[in-house]
């Protein structure tokens, strides 16, 4: 195939992925937080609740509260934390952005593996939609998910 059709046929993969990802997942902005864990993660984590500080970033690599060691979650919801206080929308849309993230970046890594941009193209599609997806993306806790799949990515790419 030539590049120009190569490079095209990106472009307007990249474009479909990020309109179905919107298009599928848009709602979850309205949502409030889960009852199941977000309350002991987020908001009723003190250390969370600080924002990012170099003290809540020391708690983060040194605690399994409340059973897990993951810093980078911990982080990234401090983060949130920091620039949406305890507004549900923007812990959301970030989860739904990594999410977009990641396939796009799949996306781009089976075109480099397999030099099949269709096919890439339509593994990377049902990725972004496939219901066991909803989860990760639609609960604020798990993003862990979305952060593992994303470093996993980028680590197959490199």
């Amino acid at each position: 195939m030539r590049n120009d059709i190569k490079s095209h046929l990106r472009i307007i993969t990249v474009m479909v992925l990020i309109l179905l990802n919107l298009g599928v997942y848009w709602q979850i902005q309205n949502h409030d937080f889960v009852s199941f864990d977000d309350d002991l993660f987020i908001l009723e984590n003190r250390n969370i609740r600080s924002g990012l500080t170099l003290k809540a970033v020391d708690w983060a690599f040194h605690t399994s509260y409340p059973d897990y060691w993951h810093p980078l979650p911990w982080i990234s919801h401090m983060l949130d934390y920091h620039l949406y206080g305890l507004n549900p929308k923007g812990h959301y849309l970030n989860n739904l952005l990594i999410h977009i993230i990641n396939s796009i970046l799949l996306f781009l890594l089976f075109s480099r593996i397999t030099n099949a941009p269709f096919k890439s193209a339509f593994v990377s599609l049902l990725f972004a939609i496939h219901p066991l997806h909803m989860e990760s993306v639609a609960w604020v806790t798990a993003r862990k998910d979305l952060l593992s799949t994303f470093f996993w990515i980028l680590t197959t790419y490199a």
